[in-house]
């Protein structure tokens, strides 16, 4: 199997700096309008909130699009830059949702209660470690998906169509598996979600739709950022 040297300029891009200006954007969005809620004109006040959501959708996104490269280099990139991407990686994801906690804080700290600073730090830090857990299930499957092929003298495999359960593909669907079973023994476990099925299906189909963007990933992983070594 050939092995790929990396461009680091575009995994530092999609690792720290795509996340890191999504971000701080919506974050600093949120916060302003959150600091001027008085002077809102009547009606638009629902912007705080969906800002405060979509700093997470962002968040997710980004997850699953950097699960596709990463993905795609533990399968054919060299180990070693492997093994540094995935160090990287759950760091990079787990520090984002504290980012936004430390500038929601910068700007808000004296407009806000201290037991609503408190509910954004607990919302952030669970986003945070969710996230890391997340993307290392990513990569211990992916690392196990390398190995399976290895025992059966196969090579893993990315082509068109994209989408088919191959390679990438078959490590991307165990890995959403796994966070969405996860996700669901959170929710029945916890008894604090009301709609179980709502959750459930919203669940259902956040996963599904993350699997079309961590295929994305790997292919911008396969056009752009690996080189012949």
């Amino acid at each position: 199997m050939e092995k790929r040297k990396l461009k680091l300029s575009r995994i530092i891009l999609w690792e720290l700096v795509v996340p890191l200006f999504g971000t701080v954007l919506f974050t600093v969005l949120f916060a302003v309008l959150q600091k001027n809620y008085y002077y809102l004109p009547r009606g638009l006040d629902f912007l705080i909130q969906l800002f405060y959501n979509a700093k997470y959708i962002f968040l997710y996104a980004s997850l699953f699009f950097f699960a596709g490269i990463s993905t795609w280099i533990v399968l054919f990139a060299r180990g070693r830059d492997a093994a540094v991407l995935s160090v990287t990686g759950v760091l990079s994801v787990a520090i984002m949702p504290m980012i936004s906690f430390a500038v929601a804080l910068l700007l808000l700290r004296n407009d806000i209660s201290d037991s609503l600073i408190e509910n954004y730090l607990y919302s952030d830090a669970l986003c945070a470690l969710e996230n890391a857990a997340r993307y290392v299930i990513v990569i211990f499957l992916t690392v196990a998906t390398r190995i399976f092929y290895h025992a059966h003298k196969t090579v893993p495999t990315f082509k068109k169509p994209y989408i088919s359960p191959r390679g990438v593909g078959f490590s991307l669907i165990t890995a959403y598996s796994a966070w969405l079973i996860m996700t669901l023994c959170g929710i029945f476990f916890s008894g604090s979600v009301s709609n179980i099925a709502g959750t459930v299906a919203y669940e259902s189909i956040l996963c599904a739709g993350g699997y079309f963007i961590g295929i994305a990933g790997a292919i911008y992983a396969e056009k752009k950022i690996a080189v012949r070594a």
